[in-house]
């Protein structure tokens, strides 16, 4: 009972002591802006929530998985790190010299000052060789982080004409101490490359505007020329009346006829006639006459097996009872991808041998035969009843 007990008491210590946090006290060289973050491996990216530090001295937890401890002097933009499994006890005791790493190295790859659109850029610092993948988004920058300062190699690999092209390899120097905090290494691309300002191959040019009107003096031009329109006008009005005879003869030598004074067609034809009203139908009354019945009206004709039939061929049976037809998942007869359909269109109801539609105030209506539906109508075999359009042919 003992021996299982303790057992039991070493599991729960190991469990408490794999989820338990190391807190850490950090001693800096001097006070400064920095931030500290814990970490599994070496860094490639900016940490997610750093701590602020401006003092001397700070403290963090290491979390459970977190192997390595970063400080970065945010004025120099130079890191420190270390190994949590190095540090004697659970204190961390840091000078200037362990600053020792750049934080952040960009490399920007242009083409004639245009950033390219896609590459793989390699940065070497003698210690380690990290990749990086250039996309559109990026225009033309990517970054590497926890360099190791000195002799840089950066290596560009990138397409030409759709064909892999030399890899480009440009080397650079930079120090630990430096004046840019984050330093860029600029590469041109001398060769063909897309960039990711090219415009895609199917684009057109946009058209190229033309000179702006000026307002002004288009509504200048347009009252000169109706002053010239009316002024025409007039003159040929006056002269029409000066020369009457010369342009009458003139016009009925074009085939234009010119009414004179006298003539019957200009006689006052006088009031209309009034028109003669018909005289009143007179009743015909039949001495002894019976009034021959009203035929009956044509009961419908009774189906048996009432369906609707689609133009495709699928058969709907009409069951007893009430029958909705619609959009909605819910109606009996549910068209849910036909878009000229309401989600309740109208009602299919059988009672015994009968069929009657009738529209539920449908948007794009319901047609019996081709006529607009209103109110309920009694189907009867070979009616074509149309929803929208979706057309039914109803059989028996």
């Amino acid at each position: 009972m003992r021996l299982h007990l303790t057992v039991s008491c070493v599991l729960f210590g190991l469990c408490v002591g794999a989820f338990a946090q190391t807190k850490i006290r950090i001693t800096l060289p001097d006070k400064g802006d920095r931030q500290i973050w814990t970490a599994p491996s070496s860094p490639s990216g900016p940490p997610d929530a750093p701590i602020e530090a401006k003092d001397d001295s700070a403290s963090i937890d290491v979390k459970p998985g977190d192997t390595r401890i970063f400080v970065l002097d945010t004025k120099t933009g130079n890191l420190a790190e270390t190994d949590v499994k190095k540090l004697s006890g659970d204190a961390w005791k840091l000078s200037a010299g362990d600053f020792d790493k750049i934080w952040q190295v960009k490399v920007h790859v242009d083409h004639a000052g245009t950033p390219v659109a896609a590459a793989q850029v390699e940065l070497g610092d003698g210690h380690k060789n990290v990749g990086s993948l250039l996309t559109p988004s990026d225009k033309g920058d990517v970054s590497f982080y926890a360099v190791t300062p000195g002799h840089l190699k950066v290596t560009v690999r990138y397409k030409s004409q759709g064909h892999d092209a030399t890899p480009l390899k440009q080397e650079f120097d930079q120090p630990l101490a430096r004046s840019d905090a984050a330093p860029t290494l600029a590469i041109s691309i001398p060769g063909e490359v897309d960039t990711a300002a090219s415009p895609p191959a199917d684009s057109k040019p946009a058209p190229t505007p033309g000179p702006s009107a000026n307002p002004f003096g288009a509504i200048v031009v347009y009252l000169f020329g109706l002053a010239l329109a009316i002024a025409v006008g007039y003159f040929a009005l006056m002269y029409a009346k000066r020369n009457s005879p010369a342009v009458a003869s003139k016009l009925e030598q074009l085939g234009v006829q010119i009414p004179k004074p006298g003539d019957a067609a200009q006689a006052d034809p006088g009031p209309a006639p009034v028109p003669i009203q018909p005289a009143p139908t007179q009743k015909i009354i039949l001495d002894d006459a019976q009034p021959d019945p009203m035929p009956a009206p044509i009961p419908s004709n009774p189906v048996a097996n009432p369906r609707l039939v689609s133009s495709g061929g699928e058969q709907i049976p009409l069951n007893e009872g009430e029958l909705v037809v619609g959009r909605d998942p819910d109606a009996g007869l549910s068209l849910p991808t036909e878009q000229t359909i309401s989600r309740k269109h109208a009602k299919l109801t059988r009672s015994g041998p009968e069929v009657t539609v009738t529209d539920l105030g449908s948007t794009n209506g319901t047609f019996l035969n081709g006529a607009p539906l209103s109110g309920e109508a009694t189907l009867r075999p070979g009616d074509e009843v149309r929803f929208g359009a979706v057309a039914f042919r109803f059989e028996g």
